[in-house]
C-alpha cells in the first residue's frame, strides 16, 4: 500500500469536502436571513406598530450580542476566504459593531486575530504585502496538529491545554526531560 498517496488522495478529497461545505454553510445562512426576512414580512403589521398601545418589543433570538472574536469568526466562516485584517474590520462596522474609532476597532481585530492564531484555528497567507487570515476547519487543525505531532516525535498529536493566559492551545514543546538524563 502507497501511504503517500493515500495521503495525497484523502487531503484532495478532503479539500473538496471542505469546499463544498464551505458553499454549503454560506447558502444555509441566505436562506436563513430569506426565511428571517419572510417571517417579519409576514407579520400582522400591528405587531411592529409603536404607535399601537399593544405594541411590546420583541427581542429576536439572535440578538444577543456576541464578542469580537466570534463575530470574527462568523465572518471568516461566512466568507470563506482569508481576509485583511482591514476587511474584516469593514465586515464587523457593516454588521454594526462599532469601536470608539475605525483604528480603535482594527486594533481589536489585530488582538481577536492574535488569540484566533494561538489557539490554531487561523491559517495565515501573505496578500498585497499584507497578512491575510482564513478560519481553519475543524478537520484542518485536526490534521495541522497531527503533523506537529509526527514533526515533534510524539506518538499521538500534543494535547489541548489551557495556558498561563487561561486560553486553550496547542502545545508544540517536546516533553521535558527528568533532571539527570538525557
Amino acid at each position: 500500500m502507497d501511504y503517500n498517496q493515500t495521503l495525497k488522495e484523502a487531503r484532495e478529497k478532503f479539500g473538496a469536502l471542505a469546499t463544498q461545505r464551505d458553499a454549503i454553510d454560506r447558502e444555509m445562512e441566505a436562506l436563513m436571513r430569506i426565511i428571517e426576512g419572510a417571517q417579519i414580512a409576514t407579520r400582522d403589521p400591528s405587531y411592529w406598530d409603536p404607535d399601537n398601545p399593544a405594541w411590546v418589543p420583541k427581542k429576536a433570538p439572535d440578538s444577543e450580542p456576541a464578542g469580537v472574536t466570534e463575530t470574527i469568526r462568523k465572518i471568516l466562516r461566512r466568507t470563506g476566504q482569508a481576509l485583511l485584517p482591514t476587511e474584516i474590520r469593514d465586515n464587523l462596522e457593516a454588521m454594526g459593531v462599532e469601536g470608539s474609532s475605525p483604528k480603535n476597532l482594527l486594533i481589536h481585530v489585530h488582538k481577536a486575530l492574535g488569540r484566533l492564531l494561538e489557539n490554531g484555528e487561523l491559517a495565515q497567507s501573505p496578500h498585497e504585502g499584507k497578512m491575510a487570515y482564513r478560519l481553519l476547519h475543524p478537520m484542518e487543525r485536526q490534521m495541522r496538529e497531527m503533523d506537529i505531532a509526527l514533526r515533534f516525535g510524539f506518538s499521538e498529536p500534543p494535547s489541548r491545554a489551557v495556558g498561563a493566559t487561561g486560553r486553550e492551545g496547542v502545545s508544540t514543546e517536546l516533553p521535558k526531560q527528568p533532571k539527570g538524563e538525557k
